[in-house]
């Protein structure tokens, strides 16, 4: 199969799939940039869904460039944040900030994290930019 067929079969896997699916793919060596960010955050998300952070960490810590630095930074907050590790989200989510201050979505994030470790006044200005930002709710 083409790395680009192998690619796109992979994100579309449920959950139960996808580590599976994905693995061969990325092992190929045939997928770079974009395509393999794509394959690295479906099949980290899937290990987060499964219930396997750590292996989650390993995709979101992959090394594929700035294409999709910002949603893998903001991908592997939400897991340190399922894993009651506020400190490591809020670290990730300040990353994703830096990298786009207009992310409404790493705002939201780091507010409920901030609001996790009772640091209310933080997380209410999270919530207010995210407001600001995504006026309609959500991004």
């Amino acid at each position: 199969m083409a790395a680009a067929d192998e690619s796109d079969s992979c994100v579309k896997l449920s959950d139960d799939l996808a580590v599976a699916g994905c693995s061969p793919a990325i092992d190929s060596h045939q997928n770079t940039g974009r395509s393999l960010a794509r394959l690295y955050a479906r099949r980290g998300g899937a290990y987060q869904a499964r219930g396997d952070p750590d292996h989650a960490m390993l995709d979101f810590n992959g090394r594929w460039g700035s294409i999709r630095r910002i949603r893998l930074r903001t991908n592997r907050g939400n897991a340190w944040y399922r894993r009651g590790d506020f400190d490591r989200a809020i670290a990730d989510y300040d990353e994703a900030i830096q990298l786009d201050p207009k992310d409404a979505q790493a705002y939201y994030d780091r507010g409920m994290a901030w609001e996790k470790k009772r640091r209310l006044r933080e997380a209410l200005a999270d919530f207010k930019m995210h407001s600001q930002l995504a006026p309609s709710g959500w991004p």
